[in-house]
């Protein structure tokens, strides 16, 4: 174990994160339907499929995921001892019986056994001291056809904590003593305040100091820390990442959230909007990334280099409405901590957000009318003739593009 990641295990012994002790049915990098059938366009069962998640901290994101699907096997590694035994605990409390957690440096993956489908690897990388070389072994246990889902903290968005970082690092330069380091970041946000470079940032509900006022609980010190003092960390640009793939044998498919990267959010010129769009996805990008210039991190999928490109699965048409994905489910953080008490507004979860919709029971049966196949209107007609007069073509139509706007149905369905 190299001193950079020996550092990064003392931090995460310490403060296990995140420190929530309750499982995540919200990581987009952990969403397997979207990252396999949407973004990787696999037409292929998720039966039996083998995942892989690096540096998986206290597992609330490998346990949530183990949750949703339970037919597929997960094989989650960490470096730091005290997030592995909250991950087995919270594993064990929710009784998953599918995922295993393992002590694992990220350099050592080239000794185990086997290939894996799915690969996830969600805010490790850039902790690393050499992220080429990690990012290649995790590519050794890629299956030829697999797929690795992504996260990277991106340059843009990421500066002024990175700035915050730099002051801290040169005002505390023992980057293991926690104790100095974190009171010093409690005094330097708030004296930030002023400084007209840091204020908008500082307003961020996330990075505020309000958010860690008093940093009164474990769970919040320890968010506390990976958020500001992290004793590593580096970020990237869109070119700059598609540079780490390549260096690890891996090519770019696509954003996880790619609604967030449409140039028509940020450019009005049709021509301009033309050219943009007829770019590669890379270039594209790259394109919007600096019209945007606020990015805080890319969520995407890689493959190796000459993997088999997969085409829509059979029987989609552009006007078809997407299933409903398991990561979509209907859900509340009450069920979470297993109290089933029903309640109204019905709540739809979907990625890191909470939606509260109000359907009646009428309009809440249209969910179960969407196949992945049919369009909107066939669907409205499917709906009056189960429904009768209770339910018009213009509620249908407006229930579902408002679904759709909201992202809590996606654009391709699984098969």
């Amino acid at each position: 174990m190299d001193e950079i990641t020996g550092k990064v295990r003392m931090m995460y012994e310490r403060y296990p994160y995140p420190g929530y002790g309750v499982p995540s049915l919200g990581s987009l990098n952990h969403d397997l339907e979207t990252v396999w059938f949407d973004i990787a366009r696999r037409t292929d069962s998720l039966d039996h499929k083998r995942v892989l998640d690096v540096g998986c901290g206290t597992g609330d994101k490998s346990v949530g995921c183990a949750m949703l699907y339970p037919e597929v096997t997960i094989t989650a590694v960490d470096v730091s001892r005290e997030s592995l035994r909250k991950a087995r605990a919270l594993g064990e409390e929710h009784g998953c019986k599918n995922v295993t957690f393992l002590e694992k440096d990220i350099m050592s993956l080239q000794e185990m056994e086997g290939s894996y489908d799915i690969i996830v690897a969600m805010g490790v990388v850039m902790l690393l001291s050499d992220p080429p070389e990690g990012l290649e072994a995790i590519a050794s246990r890629l299956a030829d056809d697999g797929v690795l889902s992504l996260y990277l903290y991106a340059e843009d968005g990421r500066r002024p904590v990175t700035s915050i970082q730099s002051i801290i690092n040169g005002i505390c330069p023992d980057r293991t003593d926690f104790d100095d380091r974190i009171a010093t970041a409690k005094v330097l946000l708030e004296d930030l305040r002023r400084n007209p470079k840091f204020r908008g940032f500082l307003d961020d509900r996330q990075y505020s100091s309000d958010s860690f006022r008093g940093l009164h609980s474990d769970a919040i010190k320890a968010r506390f820390v990976d958020q500001i003092v992290h004793v590593n960390e580096r970020t990237y640009t869109v070119n700059s990442m598609i540079d780490l793939l390549d260096s690890a044998g891996l090519e770019f498919v696509d954003m996880i959230d790619r609604d967030e990267w449409c140039v028509e959010d940020y450019l009005t010129s049709p021509e301009l909007v033309s050219r943009v769009n007829g770019l590669e996805p890379p270039e594209r990008y790259a394109v919007v990334e600096h019209l945007k210039a606020s990015f805080n991190e890319y969520r995407f999928v890689a493959r190796k280099k000459g993997s088999k490109k997969r085409s829509a699965p059979d029987g989609i048409r552009p006007d078809s409405v997407p299933h409903l994905f398991r990561s979509a489910k209907v859900f509340s953080h009450a069920l979470l901590h297993k109290d089933i008490r029903s309640f109204e507004p019905r709540i739809i979860g979907f990625t890191n957000r909470e939606t509260r919709y109000w359907l009646n029971d009428d309009l809440w049966s249209l969910l179960g009318l969407i196949d992945g196949r049919s369009s909107v209107s066939e669907i409205a007609d499917r709906a009056i003739k189960r429904l009768g007069s209770a339910i018009s073509p213009d509620e249908v139509v407006t229930v579902i593009e408002d679904l759709r706007s909201k992202r809590i149905v996606y654009t391709t369905p699984h098969p």
